[in-house]
């Protein structure tokens, strides 16, 4: 079973204020322009587009027998999670810290229907 997620934290700022900065750009590229349509700014919104919909399908947790793994947009491999521990639950938002080794750890938001 795999339950999508959006990264929260240090590594989640890092990686999506780089997204966001995609966003951004072309934006600028848009409004800078001296034509109704701006064909550079939608290139590169359609980059963006492709970059968060990759980002969203390859960013997932999987129950695998009694191990959860994540898999992270920015590495070729899964990681075993160690422990969870749950922040935050609101309605159907819940925020984990979860603990990947003794020196990593990964807040990470997912949306869950009760």
């Amino acid at each position: 079973m795999k339950k999508h997620c959006l990264l929260l934290g240090k590594a989640g700022l890092i990686y999506n204020s780089w997204l966001l900065d995609v966003l951004f750009i072309a934006f600028i590229i848009g409004y800078e322009s001296n034509r109704s349509i701006s064909w550079p700014a939608i290139a590169v919104g359609a980059v963006f587009a492709a970059a968060l919909l990759y980002s969203f399908l390859t960013c997932y947790l999987s129950k695998e027998g009694e191990q959860t793994k994540i898999r992270l947009p920015y590495q070729r491999k899964a990681q075993t999670i160690e422990s969870t521990k749950l922040l935050f639950a609101f309605s159907m938002i819940h925020i984990y810290q979860a603990k990947l080794s003794d020196y990593k750890q990964l807040t990470y938001l997912v949306l869950e229907k009760n």
